[in-house]
């Protein structure tokens, strides 16, 4: 009954329209009154047979093993019930209507919208009410485009990108209502063209849509709103088949705080980080720097693709206020004087365990380019030779066991586990490695040994924390040589373009993000990366390279990728702009 008279209520005359806005809401309410009255029966059928379930005994007397748990769905069914009912009073006291639905509320625009703009809510799936994010995930196509090449490249969960902001559901439904031909202007966040949680809009805005225009704000985080926001505009054309498109240009404006704002436009199949894979990161930078990008990746394959070279995250503890120590005094008789690593404003905990348990722990701020620091003690009950499990000494378990209820509750923790096991522990942890920090302001890369010395003078491994990725070296020469490529302009530049932005102008330096950055064919010849050992060398040694070093690094490594003078410099005016320098 609605369509035909929302349709003739358009059409109508003025003094028609109030008779047919009456019939129109008397619709509306008998729709939803239909609508209460199914859900009601429909739950209250369903009650009534988990509650005879949970009645039943078997021969014995006795309740269904899962008794309880129907128990908790038949109060969950009655609340369901219950915020029927109030529904169904607040429909008749006054004509509130539960729902909205597009095809019935606008049913003149049955064939979408001309203009459909949004700034929706940015809420991550790990806070989306657990009852329906289920259902969210079913019925969204956003929620289930992972970029499958991440996961091959990295073999890694975080690959497939299942924290989905709720945003791209608004995206996908607002694509959904746009009329063909019609326009779809949007806030989202920046995350959106780069993160691989992305994956699934940037297909739709690549196969359904001719995307216009877009304006990135990600390394500016307050150019639009006085929260911190990392932002991306986009506008969009809906098209049938993007083949129609007749115009494939899209306008780019990029912000960055301290500098002019960058334009210029690119073609749409360009934007793409790999050609024709919709659903990789975007690829956002002026059309020079894309050209030397381009050639670079034309100069081998992405890194990841060489078998040797398989980018792993440092251990996680579950517990850093029992597993972490902050300050550690060697002592007497093997043992040593630890303290834990203590919540703000408070101090932590002392004690006196064996110093066997102990290993010189770093995290990503004491990640440098060219030289680590430490300032963390781990505990450790692993073999260094071959990370399997050893069972704590005297000391340490006494320490252990003060901790036992925080240790046992732990996400990932099993009883078959030792208390201080720790996560994620692997024996490319005992290697030599290619080492950088998580979040940085650019890719700064280092050797790390597999060992260092503690303050009784015995080496131990050397064990990188959660906010370190390393790669295990293949020899320590290509070790220097990798770190080198990775400390150069050419690399830096094209790993802080798909990276994505994080507060105050920083990156995030992911797995994947080092693993699809392509090293050069000779990159393994000691002939042709002479010079890259030589100066990663001397790096590594003074701990700090000088600007003359950096830029003979950068012309070796441009050399590489077959990249020169001019192309050097349009990848340094570009470095300029990230860094915010004119």
């Amino acid at each position: 009954a609605l369509a035909p008279l929302t349709q003739h209520y358009l059409r109508a005359e003025p003094n028609e329209k109030p008779r047919l806005q009456k019939e129109i809401t008397a619709a509306e309410k008998t729709l939803a009154s239909a609508w209460l009255d199914l859900l009601e029966e429909t739950l209250s059928h369903t009650l009534r047979e988990q509650r005879s379930y949970v009645a039943t005994t078997d021969l014995f007397g006795e309740a269904p093993l899962d008794a309880a748990t129907v128990q908790a769905e038949c109060n969950a069914l009655d609340r369901r019930i219950e915020e029927i009912v109030a529904l169904r009073k607040s429909l008749t006291k006054s004509g509130a209507l539960p729902f909205f639905s597009f095809p019935i509320h606008f049913a003149e625009a049955s064939a979408g919208f001309d203009l459909v703009v949004s700034n929706p809510p940015w809420i991550r799936s790990s806070r989306w009410p657990p009852e329906i994010a289920k259902l969210l995930r079913k019925t969204y196509r956003v929620c289930n485009g992972s970029w499958s090449v991440a996961s091959k490249l990295t073999n890694s969960p975080e690959a497939m990108g299942q924290q989905v902001d709720m945003s791209l559901l608004f995206l996908e439904r607002s694509v959904d209502l746009t009329a063909d031909d019609g326009t779809l202007a949007m806030l989202l966040p920046a995350k959106t063209v780069r993160s691989l949680y992305g994956a699934g809009a940037r297909r739709m805005l690549l196969k359904e849509a001719q995307v216009t225009y877009l304006e990135d704000h990600s390394l500016d985080q307050r150019s639009i709103f006085h929260a911190d926001a990392f932002t991306a505009a986009v506008v969009a054309t809906k098209k049938k088949s993007i083949v129609e498109a007749t115009d494939s240009r899209v306008h780019v404006e990029m912000l960055r705080r301290g500098v002019d704002n960058l334009t210029f436009t690119l073609e749409r199949s360009e934007l793409s980080l790999f050609s024709g894979d919709v659903a990789s990161p975007w690829l956002i930078v002026p059309p020079d720097v894309l050209d030397v990008l381009r050639r670079m990746q034309q100069a081998g394959p992405p890194l990841a693709h060489q078998s040797d070279l398989r980018v792993r995250r440092g251990v996680f503890t579950g517990a850093n206020e029992v597993l972490l120590f902050d300050r550690v005094e060697t002592k007497l008789s093997g043992l040593s004087r630890v303290r834990t690593e203590a919540a703000s404003g408070l101090t932590g905990d002392e004690a006196h365990i064996e110093t066997s348990s102990l290993r010189v722990a770093v995290r990503g701020r004491g990640v440098s380019a060219w030289s680590y620091a430490s300032d963390r003690h781990v505990l450790w009950l692993y073999d260094d030779e071959s990370c399997a499990p050893v069972r704590a000494p005297t000391r340490t378990a006494r320490f252990l066991a003060r901790y036992a209820d925080t240790l046992e509750s732990r996400t990932g923790w099993k009883a078959t586990m030792a208390r201080g096991s720790i996560f994620r522990v692997t024996p490319d942890l005992l290697t030599p490695k290619i080492a950088w920090q998580d979040l940085s302001d650019n890719l700064n890369a280092v050797a790390l040994p597999a060992r260092a010395r503690m303050g009784d003078g015995v080496e131990r491994a050397l064990v990188p924390l959660n906010t370190v990725y390393f790669i295990p070296a293949p020899s320590d020469d290509l070790a220097l040589v990798l770190v080198g490529i990775l400390n150069s302009l050419p690399v830096r530049t094209f790993a802080r373009s798909i990276a994505e932005r994080a507060k105050d102008a920083r990156f995030r330096f992911f797995a994947w993000v080092v693993s699809v950055l392509p090293l050069p064919a000779a990159w393994r010849s000691m002939h042709a990366t002479s010079t890259i050992l030589r100066l990663s060398r001397d790096a590594h040694s003074a701990g700090v390279i000088t600007p003359a070093q950096q830029t003979e690094l950068d012309c070796a490594v441009a050399g590489l990728y077959g990249l020169n003078i001019a192309h050097i410099e349009t990848l340094a005016r570009f470095d300029r702009w990230l860094r915010g320098q004119r």
